[in-house]
């Protein structure tokens, strides 16, 4: 299994036409299919989490050449799509927007270029946290309480959930800019840093963050179909570092842990 995990996104990419895929046996299979094939190893980028996508893309080059595969390694810029004609397959290692939103991938999608991960519309419902959330409603699956705030709104929006709450930007990595209120005094403070952080455009406005319940209790529940949050002691511990910031009393800004 260990010899074969790292190529599957790729092996998955060139069976794809585009959700198809099939069984792979053994590592030799994976790399036969592979051979010949001039992989695009796509870093770095445009967001916010430009940095941790270099790292992660140099990773992925590395492991790539050591099967022997022929690869190059791509830094993303916004001449992009003049750059992808001379490769056969896309190993995303892109972080954030315009890597994870749907973006690069609909350039592939365009250039018939193959490509790791997931599609165009699916990389786009994910990663923006409301439409996540809009989904998740109407097909029935609990989901925490939540409420969107506007970046730029004529009237503010008064908050209706109770603190504490989760506020993060609606359409950035998932720890990226995510602060844990507890204290009044912090609210507005923290919906104005999410609303710094956010880049989509929606009817003219742009959604600036969501905030929705957040809850600590001794053990997670379900009750009549209304969802209790995962307890912070069942987090993991990068996680729980961040969230213990707020025991202090100030706006916990988490970085992205790669």
């Amino acid at each position: 299994t260990a010899k074969v995990a790292p190529l599957l996104p790729l092996q998955t990419a060139f069976n794809k036409g585009r959700l198809r895929t099939r069984t792979i046996d053994t590592g030799d299979t994976v790399l036969e299919r592979l051979k010949g094939k001039k992989i695009g190893v796509l870093m770095g980028g445009l967001s916010s989490e430009r940095e941790v996508s270099l790292v992660t893309g140099k990773a992925v080059y590395e492991a790539i050449k050591r099967k022997g595969l022929d690869a190059v390694s791509i830094d993303v810029d916004k001449q992009i799509a003049s750059r992808l004609g001379d490769i056969d397959l896309a190993f995303i290692a892109l972080h954030g927007t315009l890597g994870e939103d749907g973006t690069i991938q609909g350039i592939l999608e365009y250039l018939k270029i193959p490509y790791t991960g997931s599609g165009v519309l699916g990389s786009s419902l994910a990663f923006d946290k409301i439409s996540s959330k809009e989904l998740f409603k109407y097909h029935g699956i609990p989901t925490a309480d939540y409420q969107v705030f506007l970046k730029k709104e004529r009237k503010q929006t008064k908050r209706a959930l109770e603190l504490p709450l989760v506020v993060k930007p609606s359409n950035q990595g998932s720890s990226i800019g995510i602060t844990i209120v507890k204290n009044e005094n912090d609210w507005e403070n923290t919906r104005q840093f999410a609303a710094s952080l956010s880049d989509s455009l929606k009817n003219g406005a742009s959604f600036s963050e969501f905030a929705h319940r957040y809850s600590s209790d001794s053990e997670s529940k379900d009750k009549g179909g209304k969802l209790e949050l995962m307890p912070v002691e069942q987090l993991p511990a990068d996680f729980r570092a961040a969230i213990a910031g707020k025991e202090a009393g100030e706006p916990d800004h988490a970085d992205d842990p790669g």
